[in-house]
């Protein structure tokens, strides 16, 4: 719906279709990994980037690992995603980002707590390493990147480590959407100097 929403808009010229991004935490991560990786409907949208935080990353039959595997949890997600899905891993595989990090066209932002009881941050490892390995390190791209925090559950509590993710997120949209190439992406600003986040990049891994 929101992608037909979309089409609508730039047919009227009210969205520039080439500065869309998406941004979104636990199933709003979800959301977004899934259209990154083009795993709906067809649609005119090409995003050019997008955010993930905290994010479930599997669905259905492939979800085990995630929220301790809580059996009511369990029988919310067979509501959501419908009995085929929850019971066979290969439809569960067609909705399921962790196994399509390969079909993301633009650049990729994955933010993770190393301590998540619901969605593990291995699942994470795991998304981001499939996308580094499908895409390399693409010269002058400078933009995707991997944030895991110390200490951080299921999204960012720590003052010092949310305003380090909302610096990194502000960066990476300011270069996908506007294409804005002067700032030192690995320099940290003084209100985020005690982040406990390890950032890795498509070229590089520095803290």
């Amino acid at each position: 719906a929101v992608l037909a929403v979309l089409a609508r808009e730039f047919d009227g010229l009210v969205l520039d279709p080439r500065r869309v991004a998406l941004l979104g935490a636990s199933f709003g991560g979800y959301c977004s990994a899934f259209h990154l990786c083009r795993l709906g409907e067809a649609s005119p949208v090409r995003f050019v980037g997008g955010v993930v935080v905290a994010s479930l990353l599997a669905a259905g039959r492939l979800s085990a690992e995630q929220f301790r595997g809580d059996p009511l949890i369990v029988r919310y997600w067979r509501r959501v995603f419908g009995a085929e899905i929850s019971d066979d891993a290969a439809a569960a595989k067609k909705v399921s980002p962790l196994c399509h990090s390969e079909r993301i066209e633009g650049r990729l932002l994955v933010v993770h707590g190393e301590e998540d009881p619901r969605c593990p941050v291995e699942m994470a490892d795991r998304f981001w390493r499939a996308f580094e390995e499908s895409h390399g390190a693409k010269e002058g791209d400078g933009g995707s990147a991997y944030i895991r925090y110390r200490g951080e559950g299921h999204g960012i509590r720590k003052e010092e480590n949310v305003l380090h993710m909302w610096w990194n997120v502000e960066q990476f949209l300011c270069r996908c959407l506007l294409g804005s190439k002067d700032r030192n992406l690995d320099s940290v600003p003084d209100f985020a100097a005690n982040h406990t986040g390890v950032v890795k990049r498509l070229s590089k891994l520095s803290e």
